[in-house]
């Protein structure tokens, strides 16, 4: 059987996962330091992480300020483009 093409919806999940995966290793932040600093637990962080898309919007904030990304990343993060 032909591999089936990943959909945009998925593919947009990929680059985020891969956003906060980079800075987070790029600025040595562990999932620990990420759960202090939502005040959650480090099981949350991971299912935040897992499926991005069930991120609020004071999440996607915080992750975008806690993880320094850059504006370009914070257009992939979000899934302006692509």
């Amino acid at each position: 059987m032909p591999k089936l093409k990943i959909s945009s919806y998925e593919m947009q999940n990929n680059r985020t996962r891969a956003a906060i995966e980079h800075n987070q290793e790029l600025y040595g932040i562990t999932d620990k330091e990420l759960a202090k600093a939502f005040g959650c637990t480090v099981q949350t962080i991971q299912n935040k992480k897992k499926r991005p898309e069930t991120m609020s919007m004071p999440e996607v904030r915080l992750f975008c300020k806690i993880l320094k990304l850059t504006d370009e990343q914070i257009v992939e993060f979000v899934g302006i483009r692509g």
